[in-house]
């Protein structure tokens, strides 16, 4: 279990999301996710231009999509909207708004998120600073094992010169 006063500074608002993500995958990793979470209710909403349908699309049908732009996916767990927007086959992303995370609560239903995805495709999910995919502070394995690792207050003192 990680403790929302342990992880608490890495939501500071500074400006920027946070990432959630799967690197390291293929269509298949993709299917496998999309699959696991729509097994776990966790289906969310797939909106393709101005059309909403359930995420239980086949998702190379995605990826074939020439407006990527037009794609999204966004699920609500414990809170907080996470949206993905299907960039790249080789990496699962979906973006939050660290300001939506306020407590335990959060922190528990995204981990729970992150270990449904890592469990599903075999691969470390990670949660990182946007588009920061190397530098993560939390990595959840494949077997549900979570592992946290500090910024050294990185966000609280961007959130500051923010202000």
């Amino acid at each position: 279990m990680l403790l929302w006063e342990t992880i608490k500074a890495e939501f500071a608002w500074e400006g920027s999301w946070r990432d959630i993500c799967v690197p390291d995958v293929d269509l298949d990793g993709w299917q496998a996710a999309m699959s696991a979470l729509e097994a776990s209710g966790r289906t969310g909403k797939l909106t393709v231009g101005e059309n909403a349908s359930s995420a239980s699309v086949d998702v190379a049908t995605l990826f074939g999509i020439e407006d990527r732009a037009a794609v999204l996916w966004s699920i609500e767990i414990g809170g907080v909207v996470l949206a993905c927007h299907f960039f790249d086959q080789s990496e699962i992303e979906f973006d939050l708004d660290p300001r939506e995370v306020k407590g335990q609560a959060e922190i528990d239903a995204l981990l729970g998120f992150m270990q449904n995805i890592a469990s599903a495709t075999g691969k470390f999910a990670l949660m990182t600073p946007e588009n920061m995919h190397s530098a993560p502070f939390v990595r959840v394995s494949p077997a549900g094992s979570v592992e946290y690792i500090s910024s050294g207050g990185f966000f609280e003192e961007l959130a500051r010169e923010h202000k």
